[in-house]
Formats: structure tokens, sequence, C-alpha cells
């Protein structure tokens, strides 16, 4: 149950779909401080071409490569004042937004904390220095290998360059920083030595593993998901040396769990219900609620025209919810993350 610690609400919506199911109410009636986070997608713009991205999917061909425009952007923040934390991410690297720097330190007027999702090849200590400055207050980083080669077969980017950076923010700064790594059949042995390499990063709080989402392409070049108790068997080898380094960073999911992966994968796998569009808000660069990070280019309700509390539960919100509890999902929910379509198509 760590998961849903301080966050009643959540975990109130959470059992009223697993209990009711079809008869669950299809509104999302939790406060903005009960959720973990605010998602906003600053650009689509990215540097890299990582294998196991979405990026290469065919309908999003038309959602790259743009970014929301700054103005947009100073009307939307003060809407979501009552949230305690916003995360700039989605599928570009946030670092490449022009105002990356003016919008964190905006955002930090309404929201007590502004988080960044980054593949970290762009935290020079000059750009380190101007996230501090700025008032950023967590940082995730991708890392999908250890070995010296992995992350650069399969991310395009130097795993140890990207450990350099993160050093250097880590000691002129108290931003906190987790790690996260996805997990395949191709890079699963080169991430063992994780903690070995990451050890001397001292601001590290948590390491985040992310079972794989299938997208036409990982299908079509046989790149597959790993098992659960092969997940299990590197977050126990993490576990042990985490007390062999003396150091405090938890992992996600934690191996003190009875099951491996988390709750709302749970609830997908055993009870075909996606917790994503109850519980974690995503606004696109166009201003409007999406289904969940992998359908950014679905736009729902525009939070910019109605304010989030009106978009969050508006009709078309509404709506998608429905269906999904009658178990009409689209088709890229049932490939990515394998949900039954159990309505006549």
């Amino acid at each position: 149950m760590g998961y849903f610690n301080g966050n009643p609400e959540r975990l109130a919506k959470y059992l009223e779909l697993l209990l009711m199911q079809d008869e669950a109410s299809p509104v999302a009636y939790q406060s903005k401080s009960s959720f973990c986070r605010i998602h906003v997608i600053l650009t689509t713009h990215c540097n890299l071409n990582c294998v196991w991205c979405h990026r290469r999917e065919e309908h999003l061909q038309d959602y790259l490569d743009r970014e929301i425009d700054y103005s947009k952007l100073v009307d939307l923040l003060p809407q979501l004042q009552g949230f305690e934390m916003i995360h700039w991410a989605g599928l570009g690297e946030p670092l490449l937004y022009r105002k990356i720097y003016e919008a964190t330190q905006l955002a930090r007027k309404y929201i007590p904390n502004v988080m960044i999702t980054t593949n970290g090849t762009l935290l020079t200590p000059e750009v380190c220095d101007k996230l501090i400055q700025s008032g950023l207050t967590r940082i995730e980083v991708s890392i999908d290998g250890f070995d010296g080669k992995a992350n650069e077969r399969y991310r395009g980017s130097s795993v140890n360059k990207v450990i350099k950076y993160l050093e250097y923010i880590s000691n002129n700064s108290s931003i906190s920083i987790q790690i996260n790594s996805v997990l395949t059949n191709l890079n699963y042995e080169a991430l063992f030595d994780a903690i070995d390499h990451l050890k001397g990063i001292r601001n590290i709080d948590c390491i985040h593993t992310i079972p794989l989402f299938m997208t036409k392409y990982m299908i079509d070049n046989g790149i597959k998901v790993i098992t659960d108790d092969r997940h299990k068997e590197l977050l126990k080898h993490w576990h042990n040396k985490i007390g062999e380094y003396g150091l405090n960073i938890k992992l996600r999911p934690d191996t003190t769990e009875t099951q491996v992966v988390d709750p709302i994968i749970i609830m997908k796998r055993r009870h075909n219900i996606c917790f994503s569009i109850y519980e974690d808000p995503i606004i696109n660069i166009d201003g409007y609620i999406v289904p969940c990070g992998r359908l950014q280019h679905i736009s729902l309700e525009n939070v910019l025209e109605k304010g989030f509390d009106d978009a969050w539960n508006g009709p078309l919100c509404i709506k998608w919810r429905e269906g999904q509890l009658k178990g009409i999902y689209d088709v890229l929910c049932e490939r990515e993350c394998y949900m039954k379509n159990t309505v006549q198509k």
C-alpha cells in the first residue's frame, strides 16, 4: 500500500474501480492535492532516437517537433495551483524547450515542486546551474544500461557523461534525483551494475524500473518484455548492493512487495481497468487533457478554455472513462498495455 501513502482520495478511487468495475463512476473526484503530480508537455523535439521510444510510431508523426507556446503556458500555470508537483515530460526532451528556465521559475509561483524527466545528455554544468537558479526541485533521468555500451546502443548517449553531469548537480544543489530504466530482453544484463556506477551521486533517492510498453517497432524487431521473476532478480541484486554501500535509495517497485509490478499495472493485467485517466492527468502541447503518456496525440478537453477542474471531468473525459469501464479500448491500448477490448468491433 506504499504506493498510496498520503493519498487517501487516490486509494478510494482505486478501490472503487476494483470493487465496482463497470458500475464505478467515470468521475475522477480527487482534489488536486491528492495527485502525485500534473504532467505538462513542453516540447516534442528530441535530440536522441531511443530504440524503444514511441516517437517511432507512425500515428505520432504529426505531433512531433512542436512545442507549447509560452503565452499559453503563462495562462495555463495559474489554473494548476493546488497541485503539489508539476512534471515537464512527454515525447520530447524538455531541456530543448527554449524557455525551460522561465517556465520552471513561473511554475514555482503556483506549485511547490517542479520536476523534469530528461535523457541527461544536455545536463552540462552551465545548464545545471540555470536549472538550480530557476527553482527546479527534482530530476528524473533515463538510463538503460551501465556497461558502457548498452545506453549508447539503445539510447544514443554516453552513460559515463550523464553520470558525470548528475554528480555535478548533486554536488551543487539539493535537487533530488531519480533514475528511470526501461526493462527489455536487450538491456537486462546491462542493468545489474547500476548501483556500482550510481553510488557516488548522493542526491539519488529512487531507481524506477519501467516495464516495456510494446510498439510496432519493438514487435517487428523482436524486443520483448522480461518476466516478473527476472525483474525480481534484478531488484534483489540492487537491494543487496544498496545495503552493501549503505545508501538511502528506494526501489520502485520495491523487492519487499509481494508483487514486482505496481498496483496500476496489476489493475490492468488482472481486471482490465486503466487507472491513468483517473489519477495521472497529462496536458499536451496544445493544452488538452490526454488519456495517457502514450496517447498524447488524442486530445480530450482543453484546459486553457475550460480550466483544469471542468476539463478533467468534462464530457469527453467522462466519455473516454465510460467506454473503458465497458471494456472499449483503443487499439493502441490493446497493443501497448495489453488491455482487452471486450466489446464486439
